[in-house]
């Protein structure tokens, strides 16, 4: 699994709201098109608790994937191990095909 992290060209305006639903509704979208990163999710799709919305869609039959890169860091001299989780729709559930 190779993945390079890409800010997305263009942000789109979601005329939605907040809630869990619509969390995961714009979740949905994102995944369809690509790999989302945990500091995507919150820069962009204003989603704080991405796990939740993750074990969510699951329950509904999408097949995600998590993955999780390993990024050590060395910052005045200190070793840090940043780690990274990446989640990936695999394949949409009958029903939404």
């Amino acid at each position: 699994f190779n993945y390079t992290y890409s800010v997305p060209s263009r942000i789109e305006v979601h005329p939605i709201g907040n809630d869990p639903a619509s969390q995961r509704k714009r979740l949905l979208y994102y995944l369809k098109r690509g790999p989302v990163t945990r500091l995507e999710a919150k820069s962009f799709l204003q989603i704080q608790n991405l796990t939740r919305r993750v074990t969510e869609l699951r329950k509904q039959g999408h097949r995600i994937e998590t993955y999780i890169r390993y990024a050590p860091r060395i910052i005045n001299g200190f070793k840090l191990d940043n780690r990274e989780t990446i989640y990936i729709l695999k394949e949409l559930p009958e029903s939404t095909r």
